[in-house]
């Protein structure tokens, strides 16, 4: 199939649009993003798909959104020996037409030339081969499979011309190249009946050959489904026979087991009654060494008795020499704390005695520390009175000053609010504004300009007096002295009359009556406007609006002065707070005392207040440092006192203290004295050291007796006598339990029973192996045939693998070789000797080899218009410039075997591709 042309009419954003490829070679589309590039492999696939009264949600998206129109497609197309314009418009006005141009003229319109296209693509077009050779924009880039019925038929001839011998030989020269005759099936004639002998068979065709092989491979693989699954396991009929095989094998070896276990029973009953007398011996002789060993562990235990209360003996020795010990330490620590505390007393006595002339230094000094304190109070309250009397005053005459701002900002306020309002007024009262003067200038000029045109055009009666006189023009007296001149523009007519001498009337031409006629009514617009201002003329008008002008400004400024000089008070305001400054002054000057005198200005008194303030602060200096003194003298003489009342309290305790201690020590003195403590503690040691020695003996004949391993000894002597009993009492018990089983099992006829299954066993596995057999050599014939045929299959895809590498050295070097799987996916590259999966390769690896793939498989199906194009939407967007440069002369060299249709918002993205047509796209 060749794609000659695609037309778009109110398709998404595209309002019209048509694209011409390029019938073999390269069309690279180029222009920006949501132009309709990605539009036109969708809108193939709509007008292929979509009957035009579709309403699926694939045709209504492509509705434009802001018009309401029915998206329309239009294509060009020839695919095998047919060629045809087709075209569809949905949603609104639907309609589809096609127009056949070869093999012979053709007309059909709706559903019939959508079922006549159908057929045509059906006929010509490998849809599957359609979809792989497309590359879509916004989906993962895969490697396709090619297992597509076009490619391999072209494969087949490919393979097929490669694989012929120069001399066209027939087959049977050659049968290991083909499945069919190698696996010895017969051959068919034209007729269809088969030959057979030795004479020469006319070779079949290669469509008859490939349906025979197809026939052949497929009974080959009936009869290995029959015995085998598809994953290679065998079927449930061959595993039941299996199993029943095994149960059967299972059944005799059971009953051969059961039977082994009666003659084993019964020989264990013969050794089980020999043995019952030895366990007997054994019993009694493990008795009887358990009782020896329970009379030497009697003897062992009187032993440890005593070793008992030899320790008892000996701790009492240790707590009574211990008790008396700890006495005599008492004893002793008494004495010493005795003489500890008459010799703290001495020297606390000692201390009191240094400290007394120091309390008394520290007394004197705190109360002169006081004294100057307080006068430092009394000087800092005199000089703060004498500060606020002095403030006082500098704020009495910034008071005054106050005072005298306000007033001044009172009389400017209320003079401004006068001007204000005078301004006012003379503005309310104007007639003339900005507006009204330029009307009234500009018919001044239109007067002007009339006047001018008049004068130059239009008659012009001019009359000069020889003598005094008196005239009449128009009606009007007009008196001259000898030598005045008048003149009058004569728009209409015009009578000069010298009385009782002569009458002259002038009459002006039609141009003259057309000016004068302007004049007239820009005179009386003139009147109009000066009448509506209330002025006479222009003049008059300019000054009028320069005195509203004036009264503007005067209003503003009065504004102004009124905003600064108010700020955020009104009038009353300013009033009241005169007032109460004012009433606040008096009051003082009425209440201040003469003396001291009241500073004459406020100079003098904000520097009397400056230097009342430093007096303050020096009074405030000498306070702060007496008051330091004070508290330090105060620190002091508290300090002396509190080690004074320490040390007295400390001389008390400590003469308490000795007194308890001498008390105490002669009263344990007196109940025992020093000399029994002593000889006590002697007596003490001397029981410890005899209980011990005693306790020493004890252990010493305890240990010789070595009671652990007598112990030992002891229990397993008694573990092996009762050992010996259960063994005596399980060897009674377990003749019992055979003896019952051997006479109930042999009345159950197991000879018999072994007897039959062995019989079945045997047919059974007849059977299996039969079974098998067939299985194991369906199995073979079909991993022969299948190798064969894969070894085929390597030979036909040969030109496809080829194609691709020779394309792929173009971009990836002379190294550069490719692997292809059972369905013709690219799955390994290998590359300077080094294979890697395609999964491991980058992105734009991947996606090179993708486009290469489709150029190969598009190069073997598409020569003379077959096949179908390779439609690459804005792909290699993953390559570096080296590799789009080599990319383009890959995909050049592949143009001449088919058509190829690039997508692109990059245009120098396929720069390189050389004979390529460009088709740029308007934004």
């Amino acid at each position: 199939m060749r794609l000659h042309r695609v037309r778009l009419r109110n398709y998404r954003g595209v309002v019209d649009s048509t694209v011409e490829f390029a019938t073999d070679g390269v069309t690279v589309v180029e222009g920006d993003n949501e132009v309709g590039k990605s539009c036109i492999p969708e809108a193939l696939d709509l007008i292929l798909c979509f009957k035009d009264s579709s309403k699926a949600r694939d045709v209504r998206d492509v509705k434009p959104a802001d018009r309401d129109e029915g998206p329309e497609v239009e294509i060009e197309v020839a695919a095998g020996h047919y060629r045809f314009v087709y075209r569809k418009r949905w949603l609104r006005s639907s309609e589809t037409t096609l127009a056949i141009t070869a093999p012979r003229p053709e007309q059909h319109t709706g559903d019939e030339a959508h079922a006549r296209v159908g057929a045509m693509l059906d006929e010509t077009l490998d849809s599957d081969l359609w979809k792989a050779l497309r590359i879509e924009q916004g989906t993962e880039l895969g490697l396709p499979r090619f297992d597509v019925p076009s490619l391999g038929e072209a494969l087949d001839r490919a393979a097929a011309n490669g694989a012929r011998e120069p001399d066209d030989r027939p087959p049977s020269a050659g049968a290991e190249s083909d499945p069919v005759a190698a696996s010895g099936a017969p051959t068919a004639s034209a007729d269809g009946r088969g030959h057979r002998g030795a004479g020469r068979v006319e070779p079949p065709s290669a469509e008859t050959a490939q349906a025979r092989g197809d026939d052949l491979w497929e009974r080959v693989r009936a009869e290995r489904d029959r015995y085998w699954t598809t994953s290679g396991l065998p079927k449930k009929e061959r595993k039941d026979s299996a199993e029943s095989v095994a149960a059967t094998a299972e059944e005799v070896a059971e009953l051969e087991r059961k039977l082994a276990a009666i003659e084993g029973d019964a020989e264990q009953v013969a050794k089980l009654v020999a043995d019952e007398a030895r366990l007997v011996a054994d019993r009694e002789d493990a008795e009887r060494e358990s009782g020896e060993l329970a009379d030497e562990w009697e003897s062992t235990q009187r032993l440890r008795d005593e070793v008992d209360r030899a320790e008892s003996v000996r701790r009492a020795a240790e707590e009574r020499r211990d008790r008396v010990a700890g006495e005599w330490e008492r004893r002793r620590e008494l004495v010493e704390a005795l003489s500890a505390r008459a010799e703290e007393l001495a020297r606390l006595k000692a201390e009191a005695q240094k400290a007394a002339p120091e309390l008394a230094d520290a007394i004197a000094l705190s109360e002169k520390a006081g004294a100057a304190l307080e006068q430092a109070r009394v000087a800092l309250r005199s000089a703060e009175a004498a500060s606020r009397r002095v403030n006082e005053d500098r704020d009495h005459h910034r008071r005054q000053i106050e005072v005298e701002q306000l007033r001044e900002r009172h009389d400017r306020v209320v003079a401004a609010e006068g001007a204000r309002t005078a301004a006012e007024e003379r503005i309310e009262a104007a007639r003339i504004d900005d507006e009204l003067l330029a009307r009234i200038e500009e018919a001044d000029v239109a007067v002007v300009r009339a006047k001018a045109a008049a004068g130059s055009a239009a008659a012009t009666l001019e009359a000069t007096a020889l003598a005094d006189t008196t005239v009449q023009i128009g009606g009007h007296d007009v008196a001259l002295t000898a030598g005045d001149t008048t003149s009058s523009v004569v728009s209409h007519e015009v009578e000069l009359v010298v009385p009782d001498v002569v009458a002259l009337r002038v009459r002006a031409g039609a141009g003259s009556r057309d000016l004068a006629k302007e004049l007239d009514d820009a005179e009386e617009e003139l009147a109009r406007l000066c009448r509506e201002g209330g002025v006479a003329d222009s003049r008059e008008a300019r000054q009028q609006n320069d005195e509203r002008r004036s009264a503007e400004r005067d209003r503003q400024e009065a504004a102004k002065t009124i905003s600064q000089d108010r700020r955020d008070l009104t009038v009353d305001d300013l009033r009241r707070k005169i007032e109460g400054l004012s009433g606040r002054i008096a009051s003082y000057a009425g209440e201040r005392p003469a003396d001291p005198p009241l500073p004459a200005n406020h100079d003098e008194a904000r520097r009397a207040a400056s230097r009342a303030e430093e007096v303050v602060a020096e009074r405030r200096a000498d306070l702060e440092r007496c008051e330091t003194a004070a508290n330090e003298a105060a620190a002091a003489r508290t300090e002396a006192e509190l080690g004074e009342a320490t040390l007295g309290g400390k001389i008390e305790l400590s003469r308490s203290a000795a007194e308890d201690a001498e008390r105490r020590l002669a009263a344990e003195r007196e109940e025992r004295p020093d000399t029994d403590l002593q000889a006590a503690v002697v007596v003490a040691q001397s029981e410890v050291e005899a209980a011990a020695e005693s306790l020493a003996q004890a252990e010493r004949a305890l240990k010789e007796a070595d009671p652990d391993s007598l112990e030992v000894r002891l229990a397993n002597a008694r573990a092996v006598a009762a050992r010996a009993a259960a063994d005596l009492q399980t060897n009674k018990d377990r003749r019992v339990e055979l003896e019952a089983s051997l006479k109930h099992r042999g009345e159950e006829g197991l000879h018999a029973g072994l007897g039959e299954a062995e019989s079945r066993y045997r047919h059974l596995l007849r059977e299996h192996e039969s079974v098998e057999a067939r299985a194991a050599a369906a199995l073979l014939l079909y991993e022969t045939f299948a190798a064969r045929r894969q070894e085929a299959q390597q030979r036909y895809v040969a030109p496809f693998k080829e194609h691709i590498e020779r394309f792929g050295r173009i971009v990836f070097g002379a190294t550069f070789e490719i692997e292809l799987d059972d369905e013709l996916r690219l799955v390994g590259r290998t590359l300077d000797g080094v294979t890697l999966p395609v999964g491991q390769l980058s992105i734009g690896a991947r996606e090179q080899l993708g486009v290469l793939s489709r150029l190969a498989c598009a190069a073997i199906v598409s020569p003379d218009g077959g096949g179908a194009p390779v439609v690459v939407d804005d792909a290699l967007g993953w390559s570096d410039p080296s590799r789009l440069a080599r990319m383009g002369a890959a995909i050049a060299a592949a143009a001449p075997h088919c058509q190829v249709i690039v997508l692109t918002c990059t245009p120098g993205r396929y720069a390189h591709v050389g004979g390529a047509k460009v088709v740029p796209l308007p934004g």
